[in-house]
């Protein structure tokens, strides 16, 4: 906005996920700020689609205009793509605002248009760095979460040890508050594991413990319940929406829950909560999928290694009779 002496300036980023642009950052008015937009949807979606930098001489007029801007008195603006390598990584806008009865309205040029194309394309470079990151960053977190899954399995022979070590690597390292549950036959629900317990200790530690694990009182309630009766996983970005839900903090929005599975059968769930709505990606699902194929391995293991031990013992006791 400050290098054509707008009024206002929004800069949108794709999100290749949801095939839409959100509204990240913005000179002017803020209201704005994460409003999402689809293909072909107000100005900024239209170049989205083509790909090609659009000028309007006047939006409050434009066939093509978005209401969820209604309330701004938009005049003239441009918007161009943000390019990298010819893929889209988001749209750059800006645009001129109605100051009322008798003031002059800017209509930008083309001279205009290519100075901010010319911008847009430098931004999208930084963007796409930046971007490149944060993913590297995020893969050699992700590695250090299955490493740890695998640590657990290899060197743990408790069956809630194992399972305490998988949440507590999600929770320092993935930020995911979580549970694992196993499907428990002489209860007729899922018992709980291990939970994110949050720096609680000692009796306050078992009381939340206890408290979690009597929310699933069925197979048939909550989503952690459906995840172990059905084997199948839920990913929701508003939880409560979902008619399987149990609320167990009141700061959870977004859920996501995939079934332990061994040899083909359903043996309990991983389950991690967000504060944040939408919090959990397809590509985060399918890296809790990856680590509940590790823990659900761990996990028969050290089930079978604990009746292995529990087999001896009783042998013990009646060899010294």
């Amino acid at each position: 906005a400050q290098l054509l002496g707008a009024a206002g300036g929004s800069v949108y980023l794709y999100d290749e996920e949801r095939n839409e642009l959100e509204l990240m950052v913005a000179h002017g008015d803020q209201r704005f700020v994460g409003q999402r937009l689809g293909p072909g949807e107000g100005l900024v979606g239209q170049v989205m689609q083509t790909l090609r930098p659009i000028a309007v001489d006047d939006y409050r007029a434009w066939e093509f205009r978005s209401d969820k801007f209604d309330s701004l008195p938009v005049t003239a603006v441009i918007a161009v793509p943000m390019l990298y390598s010819g893929e889209l990584v988001g749209v750059l806008s800006v645009n001129e605002i109605d100051q009322g009865e008798g003031s002059t309205v800017r209509l930008f040029t083309q001279a205009d248009i290519d100075l901010l194309t010319f911008f847009a394309g430098s931004a999208a470079s930084a963007v796409h760095s930046t971007r490149l990151f944060d993913e590297t960053r995020q893969r050699l977190i992700e590695l250090e979460v299955l490493y740890q899954a695998s640590l657990a399995a290899a060197q743990i022979h408790s069956l809630r040890a194992v399972a305490q070590r998988i949440i507590d690597a999600l929770a320092h390292m993935m930020n995911w508050q979580g549970s694992i549950w196993v499907n428990d036959p002489e209860r007729l629900k899922p018992t709980l594991l291990a939970y994110s317990a949050q720096n609680l200790g000692g009796d306050a530690l078992k009381a939340e413990f206890a408290r979690i694990d009597a929310l699933i009182d069925s197979y048939d309630t909550g989503i952690v319940g459906w995840v172990c009766k059905h084997g199948q996983a839920i990913r929701t970005g508003d939880a409560r929406a979902n008619p399987h839900y149990v609320e167990s903090s009141e700061d959870a929005v977004s859920e996501l829950c995939v079934p332990l599975k061994v040899g083909g059968k359903n043996i309990g769930c991983i389950n991690v909560e967000s504060a944040l709505s939408d919090a959990f990606s397809e590509h985060d699902e399918r890296l809790l999928v990856t680590i509940a194929n590790q823990a659900a391995i761990a996990i028969e293991n050290a089930r079978l290694f604990e009746e292995a031990r529990r087999r001896a013992v009783r042998q013990a006791a009646l060899n010294s009779i």
